[in-house]
C-alpha cells in the first residue's frame, strides 16, 4: 500500500476518529487504500464503527492496520505539508517532505481483518436536517450522563408524540430534556424508542457538523444498529434495549404554571457569580416576586443579586435550586431570552427558549431542593 495526502486531512480524520473511541489504548485503526483514488480509514469499539472515506493520489492499493492511539499521535506531530504513507515489511512507514527530511515507521498490527460494513440495500433511508439535529441532541445531552445505576439516565430516547412530532427526551433521573421537531418526509419513518448511549449520540451531534445540510440515518438488524451517514464520514451505533420510564407523567402541567422571562446571559452571570458562595452542594435560592428575582447563596461566603424579570406575579416565591443544573441547560440555549416556570416553591422548575429553531421546540425541567434533603 502507497499513497499521498495532506497532513491537514488525515490529522482532521484522525482526530475525530480517537474522540470517537472509548478505550483508545486497545483499538487499533484500519486503512485501506483502493485504485479509485480513494483511502478508507475504520475503527471500531464496543459502541461504534466509525468509517472515514479520503480522496488521495493511490499509488497502490492495499491495507493495513496500526494501533490507533499511536498512529493519531503521529499524526498530530508531523510538519504541515503532504504525506506519503507505504506498508514495509511489518512497518507503516510515514514520511514528510523526503526520507532524509522526516519519517516515522509504526508496526503493522498483524491478522488483521478488514471490517465490511454492514451493507445498506432496502433499509429505509431517514433524512435529517443536520443543523435541527444537532439543536435536538445539544438540547437534551445536559440531562445524560455516561454512568449511572439507573440504565436509562446513561441513553437518550427517541419518540414520537401522539401529535405527530420526533421527540429525543433525556434524564438523569433529576433533571430531564426534550427536544422534538414536527415528523415530517423521511422523518416519519423513524422507529419508536430508539435508545441511544450518551457517546453515541455525541458523534451523532459532531456528524451533523460535517460538511452538507442533511444526515442520512438507517435502522438495521432487527432495530439494534443505527447507521449515520453524511457522505464521507459512516458511523454504525449500537443502540440500547432499555424499556424507556413512563417520563410525560412527571411533566409539568403547562396551563398551571407561573412564569416569568429573564435574559438568558443575565441569569448565566447572576448564577454564576452566587455558586461561588454556594457550598459542595451548589445549592441556589430563587426568590420570585413582582418582575424581579433574588438570586443568593451562601456557606462560608454569602453571596445576593437582584435581577430584573417580566412577569405578573401577585406574591413572592423561594425555590432551591442546583445551579451547576441550571448552567448546563442555559449553555446549550441559543435565545436571547428564556421563560422560566414553576408551580409553587416545591414545584419542579422548567425552562422553555423564547425563540428557537423554527421546526424545534424544546424543555428543561429541574426539580427543586427540598429542606432537609
Amino acid at each position: 500500500m502507497k499513497f499521498q495526502i495532506s497532513k491537514r486531512q488525515l490529522h482532521s480524520v484522525t482526530a475525530r476518529m480517537q474522540a470517537s473511541l472509548s478505550d483508545k489504548t486497545l483499538a487499533w485503526t484500519a486503512l485501506r487504500a483502493n485504485e479509485q483514488g480513494q483511502v478508507l480509514l475504520t475503527a471500531s469499539d464496543w459502541l461504534l464503527s466509525v468509517y472515514h472515506r479520503i480522496d488521495s493520489e493511490v499509488a497502490q492499493a492495499g491495507e493495513c492496520f496500526v494501533p490507533s492511539r499511536l498512529f493519531a499521535d503521529v499524526v498530530r506531530e508531523l510538519p504541515e505539508g503532504t504525506l506519503q504513507l507505504e506498508t514495509d515489511a511489518a512497518v507503516l512507514v510515514v514520511t514528510a517532505g523526503t526520507a532524509d527530511d522526516f519519517y516515522f515507521k509504526i508496526p503493522l498490527i498483524e491478522d488483521g481483518v478488514w471490517p465490511e460494513p454492514f451493507a445498506l440495500q432496502n433499509e429505509k433511508k431517514m433524512r435529517f436536517s443536520a443543523i435541527e439535529l444537532a439543536y435536538m441532541i445539544e438540547q437534551v445531552l445536559p440531562s445524560i450522563v455516561s454512568e449511572s445505576q439507573r440504565p436509562y439516565a446513561t441513553v437518550g430516547c427517541f419518540h414520537k408524540t401522539e401529535d405527530g412530532y420526533l421527540r429525543l427526551v433525556g434524564s438523569d433521573g433529576i433533571r430531564l430534556s426534550y427536544c422534538e421537531m414536527k415528523a415530517e418526509g423521511d422523518s416519519q419513518q423513524f422507529p419508536d424508542n430508539v435508545c441511544l448511549p450518551r457517546r453515541g449520540l455525541g458523534e451523532l451531534a459532531r456528524m451533523c457538523g460535517d460538511e452538507g445540510d442533511e444526515l442520512a440515518l438507517y435502522v438495521i438488524r432487527d432495530n439494534t444498529i443505527l447507521v449515520a451517514d453524511s457522505g464521507l464520514r459512516q458511523v454504525f451505533i449500537r443502540m440500547a434495549a432499555i424499556d424507556y420510564p413512563r417520563y410525560f407523567e412527571a411533566l409539568p402541567a403547562e396551563e398551571t404554571q407561573l412564569k416569568s422571562k429573564a435574559e438568558r446571559s443575565a441569569l448565566q452571570m447572576v448564577i454564576r457569580r452566587a455558586l461561588l458562595a454556594a457550598d459542595s452542594t451548589q445549592v441556589v435560592r430563587m426568590q420570585f416576586s413582582k418582575n424581579k428575582l433574588l438570586l443568593s447563596a451562601h456557606s462560608s461566603s454569602e453571596c445576593q443579586e437582584v435581577l430584573p424579570l417580566e412577569n405578573s406575579l401577585d406574591k413572592t416565591y423561594k425555590i432551591d435550586m442546583n445551579g451547576k443544573f441550571m448552567l448546563d441547560i442555559l449553555a446549550t440555549v441559543i435565545s436571547d431570552n428564556v421563560w422560566v416556570g414553576f408551580q409553587g416553591s416545591d414545584s419542579p422548575f422548567t425552562i422553555v427558549p423564547e425563540i428557537e429553531l423554527p421546526a424545534c421546540r424544546s424543555q428543561h425541567v429541574i426539580p427543586p431542593i427540598q429542606e432537609g434533603r
